[in-house]
């Protein structure tokens, strides 16, 4: 019976609690902040977005009334000029009046913009240009149709102040396995010497580097005899492998 009541006793008195410094100071510690949840929400699908910045180039789109997406890939300070835009400000969203949307749209294919049937297109090549085994080995099993020739160019395009235009195309290797067998190599070889042109200041200084590096001059449009899309809009009126997909404006 004792030693139940030792325990009650035990058991009643508190344990010791170690002092903190600030408490042997004299000094209270001060309370904790809330804890802050920030909550992101659902990542928002842009369906007519303008420009889309990387980490390490920039994409500019158009959305033709035809259908499809014409897409710059790599644009650079002439590109912006050539656009009229400044590079402060990009545009981020695409022009609700369609008119001026295809006014767009003509100036992209003129830098060598690639016309792609939808936006679905031009992600699996993005994928498989990036080494996406899954995608590559679609490709390559044929469950995807293979990259045109069209579709697999490299191209850049300088407009100089003097008039005509400089025009370096090729096939970009990171298709070579994957691509339409009727895109054979012709012209300049590819070369690493590319990334050049981006370092222009200014469309003349464009044209010198593409004169450079193995690029072609045409003293007018007409007479530019290349397979990319530069002359497209008068003359595309089917995708390169399906439908061109229509997407419409989405206000946002």
């Amino acid at each position: 019976m004792a030693r139940s009541r030792n325990t009650q006793r035990k058991a009643a008195i508190p344990s010791a609690r170690r002092t903190t410094w600030l408490e042997w100071l004299g000094l209270s510690a001060p309370p904790r902040p809330a804890r802050r949840i920030i909550a992101c929400g659902p990542r928002v699908y842009r369906p007519t977005k303008r420009t889309v910045m990387g980490t390490e180039s920039i994409r500019v789109y158009g959305w033709p009334s035809r259908g499809g997406v014409i897409i710059l890939s790599g644009a650079s300070r002439a590109d912006f000029d050539y656009l009229g835009w400044d590079i402060h400000s990009l545009p981020r969203r695409r022009d609700p009046d369609q008119d001026a949307e295809d006014d767009h749209c003509k100036k992209l294919l003129l830098l060598g913009a690639t016309w792609y049937d939808s936006e679905r297109r031009y992600k699996l090549l993005a994928d498989a240009a990036t080494n996406n085994r899954s995608v590559r080995e679609r490709f390559e099993n044929k469950q995807l149709p293979a990259v045109t020739r069209k579709e697999g160019l490299w191209v850049r395009v300088g407009w100089p102040s003097t008039g005509g235009l400089w025009v370096v195309e090729w096939d970009d290797p990171v298709f070579e396995e994957i691509q339409d067998e009727s895109a054979e190599d012709y012209g300049p070889g590819y070369s690493e010497k590319g990334g050049l042109v981006g370092l222009a200041r200014d469309m003349d200084e464009r044209c010198e580097i593409i004169e450079r590096i193995g690029g072609k001059f045409f003293a007018c449009l007409e007479d530019y005899d290349g397979h990319a899309f530069l002359k497209a809009w008068e003359e595309k009126t089917t995708g390169e492998v399906g439908s061109l997909v229509v997407t419409h404006f989405v206000e946002w």
